[in-house]
């Protein structure tokens, strides 16, 4: 339990933090943040959430590529003795343990002999299914299909570089088609996505609350949709 000094401090930055997003991003970006918020701090976070994503996809051949780096950067494919330094860099041994067990891709980019950026690749005919619990839906992932999910920076510019050598790589693995989400609130990334060649197919909205769970798609018109959606070739199924 939070005491009240700790209620009112984290209310204080809530506050400010929503202040400044509606005035950078708008009133309906600020209204979501503010109850994506409030349902996170608050005593019902067990018991009700709501989230939604933006649904960025693109044609591998599209992205904005690049095969030269400076030479202080090692760009590369993560192996089983990556292991403990992943671990270690995403804070999160067991889904990293999974994920290169189930075959996930990892690109890396080093410098020094220390992880600086990377990035994480489902190739198809698989399922995504990390985001099943706190957003409801797993990705059916199709054969020549891709999907991003769970990148990471500590360096500044790094990731973006990291970004430009995936699409330099996808084509070799036979992968035509790429997707993966950014949280709406998240303006940052839905800025860099956009500007390595992503464009956003949709958004994926998910209210739980106790004993129900609501789950919508709505694509540029702002037509709402039941799940499942097909985006491109990939499927958007409920969990």
């Amino acid at each position: 339990m939070m005491d009240a000094y700790e209620v009112f401090r984290r209310s204080g930055q809530l506050v400010r933090s929503v202040v400044r997003h509606g005035k950078s991003h708008g009133v309906f970006q600020a209204a979501y943040l503010l109850l994506h918020q409030v349902l996170d701090v608050s005593f019902l976070r067990s018991r009700c959430g709501f989230h939604c994503v933006e649904l960025y996809g693109a044609k591998a051949a599209e992205l904005q590529a690049q095969q030269r780096f400076p030479r202080a950067f090692t760009l590369r494919t993560a192996s089983p003795g990556d292991l403990h330094g992943l671990q270690k860099f995403f804070l999160k041994p067991n889904e990293v343990s999974s994920r290169l067990e189930r075959g996930d891709l990892c690109f890396l980019l080093e410098a020094g002999g220390h992880i600086c950026a990377a990035e994480w690749l489902v190739r198809g005919p698989a399922q995504y299914r990390e985001d099943r619990n706190l957003l409801g839906y797993v990705i059916r992932v199709p054969e020549g299909g891709g999907w991003l999910y769970d990148g990471k920076g500590t360096t500044p510019g790094a990731w973006g570089s990291l970004m430009r050598f995936v699409a330099a790589t996808l084509p070799s693995l036979g992968i035509q088609e790429v997707f993966l989400i950014t949280d709406l609130a998240n303006v940052l990334s839905r800025a860099s996505h956009r500007s390595l060649g992503y464009r956003v197919q949709g958004r994926v909205w998910h209210l739980r609350l106790p004993g129900v769970s609501l789950r919508r798609y709505t694509n540029g018109e702002h037509r709402w949709r039941p799940l499942p959606v097909t985006v491109g070739r990939h499927e958007v199924l409920p969990e």
